[in-house]
């Protein structure tokens, strides 16, 4: 309704034959609401799908889903064109038509009962011979393996992301009291190695104890307040240089001027000075990169 109303204002500015300036401000203007319908957009799709329930869902195509979530999450929407922001509400949805639903077995219901079932005289039971020795009977089928999408690893649990490309997430801390904690390079989910390539939105939020924190080589995003209020973290480390995405606040109000050790790739030129620029706009005050 309001891209509606902005074009036919400028439909009727256009009636009036105005000037290149009054032409270009009512373009502007049209390229602002065109933005915020697919913002507005973009942010309630966020939203709704965040609040999903995992259990109606296979863990696979779930986790592909938040997967998709955390990644535009960690985008900066508010510097893209409408354009962008029309580009990830049609991948997110997309991602969202992808879930599957988590099979059940249907139930049959009772069969119809005869209130004058007719009477059927059993037949003898078959003489079965003795035989020295008998077999025992075979052993019953073992039952179906269970699905298991998580593992806990050194005080932190770990989510399957994609399967087929053995990736895994970091998405909480089991031990509150915790003050050091490494986020883990890989991790063994029914014996197959998935790397860590993520740590999940607010996945380590308000962890009053957390001093020291190590951040695993592969992991390439840090979803919004995944560290947020982690009030004595004083010090980070960086063991790769795969880290291209910070979430909004990932590192809001952890203590004043931390320590951040980074690979040798990181500590000179331009890549040193856009990886601290990142650290900053995630929350990060005053690092000081070692």
């Amino acid at each position: 309704d309001k891209l509606q109303t902005v074009i036919a204002e400028i439909n009727g500015i256009l009636e009036k034959n105005p000037d290149n300036t009054v032409i270009q401000d009512s373009l502007n203007n049209l390229e602002t609401a065109y933005k915020n319908l697919y913002q507005e957009a973009l942010d309630t799709k966020l939203t709704e799908y965040s609040a999903l329930d995992a259990s109606k869902y296979t863990a696979d195509s779930y986790a592909k889903l938040q997967h998709q979530i955390q990644q535009i999450e960690a985008m900066n929407t508010a510097a893209m064109s409408g354009l962008e922001l029309k580009a990830q509400l049609h991948t997110l949805t997309s991602a969202f038509k992808s879930l599957v639903n988590a099979s059940k077995p249907p139930v049959d219901p009772d069969p119809p009962v005869d209130p004058n079932p007719p009477v059927i005289t059993p037949p003898a039971p078959p003489v079965t011979p003795v035989t020295p020795n008998p077999k025992p009977d075979p052993k019953p089928d073992p039952k179906p393996p269970v699905t298991i999408t998580k593992t806990t690893k050194n005080n932190v649990e770990y989510q399957i992301l994609d399967t087929s490309k053995k990736t895994a997430a970091a998405i909480r801390l089991t031990n509150p009291k915790a003050a050091k904690i490494t986020i883990a390079d890989t991790v063994k989910i029914q014996n197959v190695s998935y790397r860590v390539t993520a740590v999940n939105a607010k996945a380590f939020q308000g962890a009053k104890k957390l001093k020291n924190l190590t951040v695993g080589k592969h992991v390439a995003v840090i979803g919004k307040y995944a560290f947020k209020n982690c009030k004595v973290l004083k010090k980070v480390t960086f063991k790769g240089t795969s880290v291209n995405s910070f979430g909004k606040g990932a590192f809001q109000k952890i203590k004043s001027k931390p320590m951040v050790k980074v690979p040798k790739q990181l500590k000179k030129g331009k890549k040193r000075t856009n990886f601290l620029k990142k650290l900053k706009k995630a929350g990060m005050k005053h690092p000081v990169l070692k």
